[in-house]
């Protein structure tokens, strides 16, 4: 990032890579906005706050919700950089995964996506996962961006992930097939997180 303040917005704040992406964002002289679902969660709103401590600004903590199209548009509002690393990762396959992992994951990049477009943000970087593009049967490969896991083969998780981030991809390739101007979309791929949840 150049010298110049942005306003970055990072969703799903109150999530372990969110806070530490947080953290990291406090100490450059950057604006912060950061989503969470629910305002009225006075602890993860304190936590998100707290991760933001030693800022140059306040952080401007906002509620948004991946299924709800209607609440991205002002969140994005003003934004110059979107960080998306908002995404449900449970500690166990759950009972019904196309309502509680793909569709979040999935419509949620879509939401969040169409907002940043609309509101001419001129970067965003998802947070994926290297599952997306790791043939976990593969031998002495290396893998680029033209390496795609299979969704049909893959745990619901897995595939959320993989969905998720064909569909930023296709995003940004059809607003420029059209001519329009689009973001510069960036994707990371982390293995294995661990840290205190």
């Amino acid at each position: 990032m150049n010298g110049q303040e942005k306003l970055i917005l990072v969703t799903g704040a109150s999530g372990y890579i969110a806070l530490n992406v947080i953290e990291q964002l406090a100490k450059l002289p950057h604006r912060i906005r950061a989503t969470v679902r629910n305002l009225k969660d006075e602890k993860k709103i304190n936590i998100v706050r707290n991760a933001a401590a030693g800022s140059k600004h306040p952080i401007e903590i906002v509620a948004a919700d991946l299924l709800k199209a209607d609440t991205w548009p002002d969140t994005c509002k003003g934004v110059d950089i979107v960080l998306h690393v908002a995404s449900p990762f449970p500690s166990e396959t759950p009972e019904d995964p196309e309502n509680n992992l793909l569709k979040p994951a999935i419509e949620g990049t879509k939401n969040v996506l169409n907002a940043a477009h609309a509101a001419n943000v001129s970067r965003v970087v998802v947070t994926s996962s290297c599952a997306s593009v790791y043939n976990f049967t593969a031998k002495n490969t290396t893998f680029t961006e033209q390496d795609w896991n299979k969704p049909e083969n893959a745990m619901p998780y897995v595939k959320s992930k993989i969905l998720a981030e064909k569909f930023a991809w296709d995003f940004v390739e059809e607003k420029k097939s059209k001519g329009e101007k689009c973001f510069e979309l960036a994707v990371i791929n982390p293995c294995f997180v661990l840290g205190p949840s």
